[in-house]
């Protein structure tokens, strides 16, 4: 009979009094430690499922041994007695990844925007439960839709299995067929043009001036797959055509609203978030002819292209109503590491949000 969780939490704080109790100058360092050790502990005692036990002053040393294995062995690979829910390592692949290993029959396939939001590495140990009310058919595994969490970050430095290049605009070439991306490993380096797989080019209906994130292996440029699309209204401002009648009062309208100032002083505002496309377009507008400057990211892009961004803001605005909380929690912690300020909202006009920010500077 092992040792339940009441009593493992007060073995703990027997511990820690013990530590603070004979803390001094000349035991500091070793007190840190102990106590680092304890929280540890309790980290993994949190984490650990216990079952009911029975009150009975018959345990032996062997049975709590046994149950702090269990909490040792929490981390350990294993698929339910239903399979609707695995545990296990992470693999990297070139594109995606898995949990158990590729060839287990009951590994699961990890697609690129889950390790976007978990922002995932090879060591991480990961649960990955079945989710019913999505649709889930245990009788056809490949149709079993999933909802992942990392439960543990390794703490292992282990060589990347590709090298991803960020935000590659598609090219063609003149001299040779198909569809085309740059890579450059150092800004020394020239760049080497990687040609698109063409099932890669009809999965995600690529054709030239598409933005994607291309990822390749490190032993070979020419071994590379599409990662991910961007969407184009996220980069492009695309330029509708509208009836005579509407673009004439178009036109009156931005003669009346187009005064422009400089209140803004070339201030650098990020925005995050939101999937609005008009929404942007006014904000930017807005902003623009108030002498400021307005970069936008929809939250999906690499952790390193939005942290070097927000690193030179001067305020931040993220739109609550479409961003995923890990990409919203990158932006507060490190709005907050860099000391600018931010703001959070739903999808707001131009004109309101401009009126935030005039707030914020006060």
């Amino acid at each position: 009979m092992g040792v339940n969780k009441e009593k493992l939490i007060s073995l703990v704080k027997d511990e820690l009094q013990h530590f603070i109790g004979n803390l001094s100058e000349s035991n500091l360092s070793e007190t840190v430690v102990g106590v680092r050790s304890q929280l540890d502990i309790l980290e993994a005692v949190d984490r650990a499922l216990f079952l009911e036990l029975h009150t009975n002053d018959s345990r032996t040393e062997n049975d709590t041994t046994h149950q702090e294995n269990e909490i040792v062995n929490e981390f350990e690979e294993s698929v339910s007695e239903d399979g609707l829910c695995v545990r296990g390592y992470y693999t990297q692949f070139i594109r995606g990844g898995c949990i158990l290993p590729k060839d287990d029959p009951n590994s699961v396939f990890v697609p690129e925007k889950v390790i976007r939001d978990l922002e995932l590495k090879t060591g991480d140990f990961l649960q990955a439960a079945a989710d019913i009310e999505k649709g889930a058919h245990i009788s056809n595994p490949r149709r079993v839709k999933y909802q992942f969490e990392k439960l543990k970050e390794t703490d292992e430095d282990i060589e990347d299995v590709r090298f991803v290049e960020s935000l590659s605009v598609i090219q063609k070439r003149s001299d040779l067929p198909g569809l085309y991306v740059s890579i450059t490993q150092n800004d020394n380096d020239l760049p080497f043009e990687a040609k698109i797989m063409d099932v890669d080019i009809t999965k995600y209906r690529l054709q030239e001036g598409d933005i994607i994130d291309y990822a390749y292996s490190p032993e070979n440029f020419n071994y590379g797959k599409v990662i991910w699309k961007y969407e184009m209204d996220n980069f492009v401002e695309k330029i509708a055509v509208e009836p005579k009648k509407k673009e004439i009062k178009r036109k009156k309208n931005m003669e009346m609203d187009d005064v422009s100032t400089s209140e803004l002083d070339s201030l650098r505002i990020v925005t995050v978030g939101g999937d609005n496309l008009k929404l942007h377009k006014t904000a930017k507008n807005e902003i623009e002819k108030r002498g400021g400057i307005l970069e936008y990211f929809s939250g999906n892009e690499p952790k390193e292209t939005i942290i070097s961004r927000l690193k030179i803001a001067d305020l931040v605005a993220i739109y609550t109503e479409s961003i995923s909380h890990s990409a919203m929690n990158l932006v507060k912690e490190n709005c907050k590491k860099y000391d600018i300020k931010y703001l959070c909202t739903k999808n707001i006009g131009g004109s309101i949000l401009v009126k935030k920010i005039e707030e914020m500077r006060v």
